[in-house]
């Protein structure tokens, strides 16, 4: 691909918020790390390829996290068909962690209620509390779990909550039936850890290096997405029999409770329907 000149991404790692501020799944300087492998893939996207950003960052990473180890033995086979765009899937996992980083170094609009604050963070305490067993149980990342417990601005409490929600998205077909939890209160939690985190400030308000940090989001986004969409359209053709590559390789845009099995292999009405191109002839 050929480098955009028009692009905003901003070539800087330090960011204008509150580093204290904000929770990631992973130790800060792995993250940065991922963004940096990334950068080149980030700069070469031209502006007319780039989607709108609408991906929920934490539950991407969890996603992409905890699948990865039963994509992995699949890459060299996936190689082998036709189309398949190994660039784009090698580098799947470095820019779902970057984007994880960018999303939260972008400045929120001002604080929310105290009765929001308190709603998010008696949620974020619930679910904590359910998590619990099931991370002794190993059906859910203590690490991730832990992590989202730290905290106590409204920055903290709703990535905390977005990512213990994420948490038991993606790993829904493992807890379901082992926890009182329920997808109504999942999809709940969601909604409150996206209100406390909600887009920027004002446009009128905003500078460069946000609007930077905004076109570097998206574009992560897009290679996510791209990348993540390739992996499923493999995999749905090696899976086709079993029908299993939503337990395997989750959709971006799953919720709890949303059927994890089909007899199709890959359901994303948005990104994730195979190419002709990317499937092998029996």
């Amino acid at each position: 691909m050929s480098k955009n000149k028009n692009t905003k991404v901003s070539t800087s790692s330090k960011s204008n918020s509150d580093p204290k501020s904000s929770t990631a799944p992973g130790p800060v300087d792995e993250l940065e790390k991922a963004r940096t492998a990334t950068r080149s893939a980030v700069l070469a996207l031209a502006a007319s390829s780039v989607r709108p950003f609408n991906l929920d960052a934490p539950f991407v990473a969890s996603v992409i996290s905890n699948a990865w180890p039963a994509v992995e033995p699949y890459l060299s086979k996936m190689e082998e068909l036709p189309g398949f765009d190994r660039d784009r899937v090698a580098g799947v996992r470095a820019a779902s962690s970057a984007l994880l980083l960018v999303d939260g170094r972008i400045p929120r609009k001002s604080p929310p209620s105290a009765s929001q604050l308190t709603e998010a963070t008696n949620a974020r305490r619930l679910l904590l509390s359910a998590a619990k067993p099931l991370v002794e149980r190993g059906l859910l990342d203590g690490a991730i779990i832990d992590r989202a417990s730290g905290g106590k601005s409204y920055l903290d409490v709703g990535n905390g909550l977005l990512m213990i929600a994420s948490e038991f998205v993606a790993g829904w077909s493992k807890v379901n039936g082992q926890t009182v939890v329920t997808p109504r209160e999942i999809e709940a939690a969601q909604k409150l850890g996206h209100v406390l985190l909600q887009s920027a400030t004002p446009r009128g308000d905003r500078d460069d290096a946000v609007e930077a940090l905004e076109d570097e989001r998206a574009r992560l986004a897009t290679l996510v997405i791209e990348g993540w969409t390739e992996v499923r359209a493999a995999l749905g053709w090696f899976r086709r029999r079993e029908g299993d590559v939503n337990e395997i390789a989750p959709s971006l845009y799953a919720r709890a409770g949303a059927g994890r099995k089909s007899d199709e292999g890959v359901t994303d009405k948005e990104s994730d329907k195979p190419s002709d191109e990317g499937k092998a002839s029996e």
